[in-house]
């Protein structure tokens, strides 16, 4: 995701990376929810991948803060 943000602002990112702490069960939690739960439970489903998202994202941004 910092690499897509990277190249839709053409700057580079200032990187801070942390562990996560072991669980209980010795392993890592998962860093990423699982896509089935918002579509299962509510019919609510993506509309759009990751880049399309991202670059919209920092198209709204970027408007929304030069104004």
């Amino acid at each position: 995701m910092a690499g897509i943000l990277e190249d839709l602002l053409g700057r580079k990112a200032k990187k801070n990376v942390i562990t996560l702490p072991l669980c209980r069960t010795g392993t890592r939690p998962s860093p990423t929810p699982t896509s089935s739960w918002p579509s299962g439970t509510s019919g609510i489903g993506r509309r759009h991948d990751l880049f399309t998202g991202l670059r919209k994202f920092v198209k709204w941004y970027v408007e929304s803060t030069t104004a």
